[in-house]
């Protein structure tokens, strides 16, 4: 079977849950290539997607317009990458599986594909596909109708959340949306793009020959922490975007300080780019900064000891997930994905979206009483291994290619 991923960028969230699982379709005999707009890997099987001729960079790419009100990220559904590009890929594949693709894939190229007979699968990472262009809607629910007034984006916006709303009800026809969490899937049910597609829940895999257990204090001295405090690990692709929670760690911090009197106690580990002001956190810091190399951040999460994730929306977090498989526990407040695979007591805890205090509480009691790094790992073994994940897609484009 000939199958083609469409994304963005091989790198990223992303990119990454992207270009695992087309590694994993390669070795299980499938004849896979994954097309992007940025590629970076020395792979022949990843192909970088042309320009429109004239063109350079994508002109369309996520932008936060000057009258948004806030930083959610907008894409617009257009696009400059080659249109007869596109086509001979759709042409030359048995299924095309769109991943995070706003950018190297246009609402008019989807609407070509999607009313055809050929399979059209579409792997959400985010809200982008179902919604007037928001990444996440911020509790906004007007992506149920018709995005309109939005609240993100002030009057004079060149941005129209609403037209392009509009564009993909007209548009689009058959497509099977896919989503790695309960949380999103039961999203797109809910929108007016998804609610008469077939929408389906796949959760993301972790390579488990990458992500896995090493020796804790040896990680422990290399990031030059104190093998004998517990580590606290907070990790983001981007630490400073707002979706992660870095403004909660000030407040946590001061409780584990001042109310468990746990002042010197412990220490943070802080992995991903951006650049939040940690002089806020009155506790020992380290920061290692984006790590590129998956085998060194596994190293690096193994040498935490739990992993916090006070994120205020996301999906289904890659952080989250190879944590668990390096056998670290994670404490995490109950939103998005978060339900679908923190299991409390087993290989973490999970607080009430956005209490502190219970957050904390949950910290401590994951200090005080460590869950079994061996039994996290073996959790992850039986849970979220790519390869079970790979196994399903194919399952799911064997039926819709004979459906």
């Amino acid at each position: 079977m000939k199958v083609a991923s469409i994304g963005e960028a091989d790198y990223g969230g992303a990119g990454m849950s992207a270009l695992k699982l087309h590694n994993e379709f390669v070795r299980q005999g499938l004849n896979s290539k994954f097309y992007v707009n940025r590629k970076t890997v020395d792979m022949d099987s990843v192909i970088q997607i042309p320009d429109r001729l004239g063109t350079s960079a994508a002109p369309f790419k996520i932008g936060q317009y000057k009258t948004i009100t806030t930083d959610v990220p907008f894409t617009t559904g257009l696009s400059s990458k080659c249109p007869d590009f596109l086509e001979s890929v759709w042409q030359e594949s048995d299924v095309v599986l769109l991943r995070w693709s706003s950018v190297s894939v246009s609402d008019f190229v989807v609407s070509r594909w999607s009313n055809k007979s050929k399979p059209l699968v579409w792997c959400l990472s985010d809200m982008a596909p179902i919604t007037g262009g928001c990444h996440y809607s911020m509790g906004c629910d007007k992506f149920e109708s018709y995005c309109r007034p939005c609240p993100h984006v002030g009057p004079d916006s060149v941005h129209d959340p609403f037209r392009v709303l509009n564009r993909r009800l007209k548009l689009w026809n058959k497509i099977v949306f896919v989503s790695p969490s309960k949380w999103l899937g039961d999203l797109v049910s809910s929108s007016s793009i998804g609610r008469d597609k077939d929408v389906r829940v796949i959760q993301t895999g972790v390579e488990l020959d990458v992500f896995k257990p090493y020796d804790v204090n040896l990680q422990k001295r290399k990031y030059n922490l104190d093998p004998t405090k517990p580590v606290i690990l907070f990790g983001a692709a981007s630490v400073d975007d707002s979706r992660k929670g870095f403004k909660y760690l000030p407040e946590l911090v001061n409780i584990l300080n001042e109310y468990f009197d746990m002042k010197n106690k412990y220490s943070v580990l802080v992995i991903g780019g951006g650049s939040p002001d940690l002089d806020l956190l009155n506790c020992d810091v380290t920061v290692t900064g984006h790590i590129k190399d998956r085998h060194e951040l596994a190293r690096a999460y193994s040498a935490s000891d739990i992993t916090l994730l006070p994120y205020v929306e996301d999906n289904l977090p890659n952080v989250c997930l190879e944590s668990f498989a390096c056998g670290v526990p994670v404490v995490a407040f109950s939103i998005g994905g978060m339900p679908d695979v923190v299991r409390p007591g087993i290989n973490g805890e999970l607080a009430s979206p956005f209490d502190v205090w219970e957050l904390a509480h949950k910290l401590k009691m994951c200090i005080d009483n460590p869950l079994s790094k061996i039994s996290v790992r073996k959790w992850s073994e039986k849970n979220i291994n790519i390869a079970d994940r790979a196994i399903e897609y194919k399952d799911l484009f064997t039926e819709l290619k004979y459906k």
